[in-house]
């Protein structure tokens, strides 16, 4: 049995869980976002499928960093595609 991800930060991002498809932080996003003032932030660390985008989206994050989710193509280039659009046309 795996370990749950522990929720060890390192520069900015939820260190312990890159790869590990275990979900962003969003508690400690939202609370990162609500200290930032004007900075911009980027959820990183666990994001899983597109659901995760939209989630860190509306959390306030600035954008994602992904990496093991477009690589496995849980998350397509369509589909980013689609959500730029949809916020873009909700601006």
């Amino acid at each position: 049995m795996r370990e749950p991800c522990s929720r060890t930060r390192r520069s900015g991002l939820t260190g312990s869980c890159v790869g590990t498809g275990a979900g962003p932080d969003l508690d400690r996003l939202r609370s990162v976002i609500a200290l930032a003032g004007d900075r911009a932030i980027f959820a990183a660390g666990g994001i899983r499928d597109i659901r995760d985008i939209e989630q860190a989206a509306a959390a306030g994050a600035s954008g994602v960093l992904l990496a093991t989710a477009l690589y496995s193509g849980a998350v397509t280039q369509n589909e980013i595609a689609v959500l730029q659009q949809e916020q873009r046309s909700q601006s």
